[in-house]
């Protein structure tokens, strides 16, 4: 009938050996955030152990800073623990990317009104701010500044 997940993992050798590899790495973690002062445990943790040589990712340029001072004393912790470590690496870890932002809606005016803004920046004086601005308004609209007419 059914057998229990680590049954079925422990008959499967690659399984196993993932299975076993998570588990030492859940292991590693405990000892580390039981080594590290309480405003570290929340920006780290272990990343990965291959070849006895330790990685620890951390979240920013100061907590991996701090965690690079860290080094003997985590490793005597680990040694404490019964486990032998060649080396421990820190890391920053890649942060999630940011969204892409949304392109701005596309903004579009009646011709009418280009027509009367355009009619409103041609009654002022020509070297007017305002005048000015509309007149680069119609024309980033799909009118061309100069008349009523629009593209």
């Amino acid at each position: 009938m059914s057998q229990p997940l680590d049954r079925f993992l422990a008959g499967h050798d690659p399984l196993a050996r993932l299975q076993a590899h998570a588990g030492r790495l859940a292991r590693l973690q405990e000892i580390l955030l039981r080594a590290l002062p309480s405003y570290l445990a929340d920006s780290c943790g272990v990343g990965n152990l291959r070849d006895q040589e330790l990685v620890i990712l951390s979240r920013n340029g100061a907590t991996s800073a701090r965690l690079k001072q860290m080094v003997p004393s985590l490793l005597q912790a680990y040694l404490r623990e019964g486990i032998l470590l060649t080396g421990i690496r820190v890391r920053i870890e890649n942060p999630t990317p940011m969204p892409t932002p949304s392109p701005p809606p596309q903004r579009t005016v009646s011709r009418g009104v280009r027509a009367d803004m355009l009619g409103l920046a041609e009654a002022l004086p020509g070297d007017s701010p305002l005048s000015q601005a509309l007149r680069r308004f119609v024309s980033r609209t799909g009118g061309d500044g100069r008349s009523g007419e629009s593209a």
